[in-house]
C-alpha cells in the first residue's frame, strides 16, 4: 500500500523536479530487484539494506510495528482472530 503510494504519487512529483527517490528496504539485492519487478518500477532506484546495517547508521528502529504504521498493524491483526486463522490452517 505505501509502496504503491510513493510509485504513483511521490516518485512522479519528485522526478517532475528533477530529483531521485531511491527505495531502501531490509533484504538482499535480489528482493530488492524482485520488489522493482512486483512495482514496475527502475530496478536502480532499489537496494537492499541486508542485515539492517544502513537504518542502525541513521536510527531506525526494529521491530515488527516499526516496518508498517501502528495503525494498520493493529488493523491487520485484528482481523486475524483465533476462528480466521483456524479456517486459514484448515483450507
Amino acid at each position: 500500500e505505501h509502496a504503491n503510494a510513493l510509485k504513483e504519487r511521490v516518485l512522479p512529483a519528485v522526478q517532475k523536479k528533477g530529483g531521485k527517490l531511491f527505495f531502501i528496504g531490509v533484504g538482499t539485492g535480489e528482493a530488492a530487484a524482485q520488489f522493482a519487478s512486483q512495482l514496475d518500477i527502475d530496478p536502480s532506484l532499489c537496494f537492499g539494506d541486508d542485515g539492517g546495517a544502513v537504518g542502525e547508521s541513521i536510527g531506525l528502529e526494529k521491530g515488527f510495528k516499526t516496518m508498517w504504521n501502528p495503525p494498520a498493524v493493529d488493523n491487520m491483526m485484528a482481523r486475524n482472530d483465533e476462528q480466521s486463522l483456524k479456517t486459514l490452517g484448515e483450507a
